[in-house]
């Protein structure tokens, strides 16, 4: 259902063009939000049709790209007032097999792409009466599962990240992050071979007994992006069916 949660808000969603990004994004629009919508596909952002938003294509592990698309979602929106870093990858490999190029690389969108799009959109949040960051981790950064290490390493250090900018930026900046477990997305299909079926049966090993969608994601975002979360800051929420605590 429609409502009002983000009437008059301006937001940066990262990793709009699939997965949880857009999902986030499409229920931001529905809640009146000004978005500005960046991912590294532009294809991906040019199927988009959300109402009120931008798009951009920017790598958010290029820091030259960051600033300067962040400096023109400021321009166009007049300000910004909310973040989401949904932009991520994940590359599967033990630790006796993750070289130098696939940890920097997975660090790059992961890690560098949260720190440099908040230090980027940071004066900009000064400047608003009331601001918030939602980083994107997973479970992988609460329970590392073995075979991700470099995407564990990540999402742990933005759980870490989010906690620091907690710290230092509230009370009038507020930042959260989500941790999903396993996810219907093409990220989490692309590690079983594209089978809908696989990615279910992961699903069924958390207490809910099958993966979660986007949209679950999504809600959760609306949620820490809006002011019925006010009281909440420098948390990590795990939604992955129970799987962190079964």
């Amino acid at each position: 259902m429609a409502g009002r949660e983000l009437e008059g808000r301006r937001i940066i969603v990262t990793g709009a063009g699939s997965g949880m990004g857009r999902a986030i994004a499409t229920l931001f629009a529905e809640h009146r939000a000004r978005q500005t919508l960046f991912d590294v596909n532009g294809e991906a952002l040019a199927a988009l049709n959300i109402a009120d938003a931008d798009t951009a294509v920017v790598d958010v592990a290029d820091l030259a790209q960051v600033e300067a698309a962040i400096g023109a979602a400021a321009a166009a929106m007049g300000g910004i007032d909310g973040l989401v870093n949904a932009a991520g990858i994940l590359r599967v490999f033990p630790f006796d097999e993750t070289t130098p190029q696939v940890w920097h690389e997975v660090m790059g969108v992961n890690l560098h792409g949260p720190y440099y799009l908040c230090h980027a959109a940071l004066p900009h949040m000064k400047r608003a009466e009331k601001a918030t960051i939602v980083n994107i981790s997973s479970l992988a950064g609460l329970i590392a599962p073995e075979g991700m290490t470099a995407y564990a390493a990540t999402k742990a250090g933005l759980i870490g990240l989010t906690r620091v900018l907690a710290a230092d930026l509230g009370p009038k900046i507020r930042a959260n992050a989500i941790a999903p477990g396993v996810i219907k997305t093409a990220m989490t299909l692309g590690m079983v071979q594209g089978s809908s079926a696989g990615v279910d049966e992961m699903g069924r090993s958390n207490v809910s007994g099958r993966p979660g969608t986007p949209e679950e994601i999504a809600e959760l975002a609306l949620f820490l992006s809006s002011e019925r979360s006010s009281f909440i800051n420098g948390t990590t929420t795990a939604i992955d069916g129970g799987a962190s605590w079964h």
